[in-house]
């Protein structure tokens, strides 16, 4: 019997200015609470990977950003499902840090 996993694409951004990186905390309300990530999140349906990255920051951070080169991909491998996560490089273009989901 084969079973079959679902497969979940995430991206998340590297924001580095001067050797200091932005990490955000997850949200008390989210299933992971408390677990200090780089911000981004799932990719929707029939969207790039770099668009999502350009709408999570928008909608987590209220950056408007350009995203550079990919990094690496890691796959977290859950029990229940593949979530690949893909990680850019990415440069704040302008916007003041809102934390709307962290």
């Amino acid at each position: 019997m084969s079973i079959h996993k679902v497969s979940i694409d995430v991206v998340a951004a590297v924001i580095n200015n001067i050797d200091l990186f932005l990490i955000a905390n997850r949200s008390f309300e989210d299933n992971s609470q408390g677990i200090w990530e780089f911000p981004g999140g799932k990719v929707e349906e029939n969207e790039t990977f770099t668009s999502a990255l350009v709408r999570e920051i928008k909608e987590e951070l209220s950056l408007n950003i350009k995203f550079g080169n990919m990094i690496a991909t890691i796959d977290l491998n859950e029990t229940d499902k593949n979530i690949y996560v893909h990680y850019y490089y990415v440069i704040i273009l302008s916007g003041q840090i809102s934390l709307n989901v962290h």
